[in-house]
């Protein structure tokens, strides 16, 4: 069966394409055309919470001190509008590749809401959403302070989005509700 992904932040990035799908590049039209995907928005209200987390963790740069924060990433929410993104056309392992690699999100399916810009759109197509108490946790953290996006990953969304000016004007849109600021990514038991 032949699936697809549409990704709407970091995963958009042609780097994190090719990585994904093993190869140098990724070739737009081959690999990954532009799509929309309706009755959804973009949004910043999934977490990682630093001061739980065990597998990701976030120190201040340079520094071995984890701040107490929870931080922030672009999501997906029902909504009346539409999402630009890229549709990646995978097979069945990369899925389990991407399950592993967005730990703060689950799988679902949205086959009939995507529309991509050329080639036929796969069998199953799939988004990942935020989970539940990511989501719950994301929200508390925004209104008590502690929220924060970092910096890294930002720029790493803005880089990815550089080149399709309705991605771009979407993530103006999407205002970040915490702080931006740089963070050391450290992955693994810790």
């Amino acid at each position: 069966m032949n699936h697809g992904v549409f990704v709407y932040g970091s995963m958009a990035s042609p780097a994190e394409i090719a990585g994904l799908l093993g190869k140098d590049v990724a070739v737009e039209g081959v690999d990954y055309v532009l799509a929309s995907l309706a009755g959804w928005r973009r949004t910043w209200n999934v977490c990682t919470d630093n001061t739980t987390s065990r597998a990701v963790r976030y120190h201040t740069p340079g520094t071995k001190e984890r701040p107490p924060v929870q931080v922030l990433f672009l999501n997906l929410e029902p909504a009346a509008e539409e999402t630009t993104g890229y549709l990646i056309f995978v097979e069945a392992h990369h899925l389990a590749a991407l399950d592993a690699r967005e730990g703060n999100y689950d799988r679902v399916p949205v086959t009939d809401q995507v529309t991509p810009a050329a080639r036929e759109r796969p069998a199953v197509v799939w988004t990942y959403v935020g989970k539940g108490d990511r989501e719950t946790k994301a929200r508390a953290a925004i209104r008590r302070g502690s929220a924060r996006i970092r910096r890294e990953y930002l720029d790493k969304v803005v880089e990815a989005f550089g080149d399709n000016e309705a991605m771009a004007a979407e993530l103006v849109r999407t205002k970040p509700p915490a702080p931006v600021e740089r963070l050391d990514r450290v992955v693994g038991e810790g």
